[in-house]
């Protein structure tokens, strides 16, 4: 039966260098999904967070149960 050698867990492996093309891309695609992210956040939060009485109001409507 033959062996092979097994490099350590503790090193990590080199990979390719990054090109400046790769850089590029990988940061423009970080601000799309932060965009993607904070846009509608910021629009679904927006009347939560400028309307005074959001939470204070009550319900007119009542529900009733029988026993």
């Amino acid at each position: 039966m033959a062996t092979t050698a097994q490099i350590p867990a503790t090193k990590a492996a080199k990979g390719i260098p990054m090109t400046s093309t790769r850089k590029t891309a990988l940061v423009a695609g970080v601000f799309y999904l932060i965009t993607f992210v904070s846009i509608p956040t910021l629009a679904l939060y927006g009347p939560v967070k400028n309307h005074r009485d959001w939470i204070l109001q009550g319900s007119p409507q009542t529900v009733e149960t029988s026993s």
